[in-house]
């Protein structure tokens, strides 16, 4: 095929998303390549951030609410036909769903079968979509052309064919190859611990203020900065309000801080000197790969994906999921040896460009792409 191929990225994000991020790295990495085209939620406030063609669609997600569970499956074929509709106009050659949770690929390729449809696997089972987990996988392992495995965790962890299924990290392209990050080795500096990730039970934010205020009974001077979003849902704004009244029983309002969402990640994580990741589940985490690209030892869960990127006591630190004391000793160790910490983060920066470069992970998708309209 002579002439570029149109490809439809269809993405559930409302907001800003790890799996926003990464999908929209790879898409202008390869913009030159393929002619992308995006599928995005009608109340995604999301556009703006697409330099491509984009059409929004009223998805309904399957959630604890009778009037989403009434409307989820009349939805999901009206929004398949309209998207459906959509590619047969714009002559879409691929439609690549970005998590495994929208079966509106599924329905299209039932729909059509010309239509090569790729799913993202971005979440691991033990996620909090676990109770339909099983459900999506036979559904997709069976309609799908190709499913990407976005670490080898999630590769393990489902029983995808093997023909179909392809192992492609994420990536990111937020990153000046010749900033180099430096830990401060003053006698008098107040370490900042660093944790960037949406306001969502289960992303572990408040095991982090237990295991801070254990470290902070014993060094007063060190903070703890988180930033994120709670997405304009309301269990996340509670979630955020429960962080800040732990923090206040504590009498840690002076040492634990609470910012909203973030653009410029990576300028915000050089504010700090050791990141943490202490989430339940993690498929592969693009916020500790961008805080090893800035050159941050990482504390974070063995969780799934942070195994991977994660050399224990070489780039970083892996404690148990939900143990508080592992948390804390790890913290610990890295607040009283400034040696450890600038040793840790340069090698993580080094295994961050060497391992996860995007260049290698948007080749693997080219081929990928390819492979499916030659």
């Amino acid at each position: 095929m002579n002439k570029k191929v149109n490809i439809l990225i269809i993405e559930n994000s409302v907001h800003f998303t790890g799996a926003f991020r990464s999908i929209t790295n790879f898409t202008e990495h390869l913009t030159g390549q393929f002619n992308f085209y995006y599928c995005l939620p009608v109340r995604s406030i999301l556009k703006e951030k697409i330099k491509t063609p984009v059409v929004t669609i009223p998805f309904v997600e399957i959630r604890k609410s009778i009037k989403a569970i009434l409307l989820y499956m009349p939805l999901l074929f009206i929004n398949s036909w309209r998207i459906f509709r959509y590619c047969r106009k714009h002559n879409i050659h691929i439609i690549h769903v970005n998590d495994l949770y929208n079966l509106c690929g599924v329905v299209i390729k039932w729909l059509n079968p010309s239509f090569k449809v790729i799913y993202h696997i971005r979440l691991m089972p033990t996620s909090y979509a676990k109770r339909f987990y099983r459900i999506w996988q036979g559904l997709i392992a069976g309609y799908a052309d190709a499913i990407i495995c976005v670490s080898l965790a999630v590769y393990k962890a489902n029983s995808f064919p093997p023909h179909k299924t392809n192992l492609i990290y994420d990536a990111t392209s937020n990153v000046q190859s010749d900033i180099f990050f430096k830990n401060s080795n003053k006698p008098d500096h107040h370490i900042k611990f660093v944790y960037l990730s949406n306001y969502i039970s289960g992303k572990g934010h408040n095991h982090a203020i237990e295991a801070f205020r254990l470290v902070n009974q014993r060094i007063p001077t060190i903070s703890l900065i988180f930033a994120g979003s709670d997405m304009g849902l309301s269990r996340n704004k509670r979630f955020k309000k429960q962080l800040m009244e732990q923090c206040n029983n504590y009498g840690l309002q002076g040492s634990v801080f609470f910012n909203d969402f973030v653009d410029d990640t990576i300028n915000f994580i050089r504010t700090g000197d050791v990141f943490l990741n202490f989430s339940d589940s993690e498929s592969f985490s693009m916020t500790v790969l961008e805080a090893m690209y800035a050159g941050l030892p990482v504390v974070a869960t063995d969780s799934g994906g942070p195994s991977e990127l994660i050399e224990h006591d070489k780039t970083g630190l892996l404690v148990p999921v939900k143990d508080v004391e592992a948390m804390a000793n790890a913290m610990l160790r890295l607040v009283n040896d400034v040696d450890l910490r600038i040793t840790m983060g340069a090698a993580a920066r080094v295994r961050a460009h060497e391992k996860f470069s995007i260049t290698e992970s948007a080749s693997k998708l080219t081929k990928l792409y390819q492979s499916l309209v030659e």
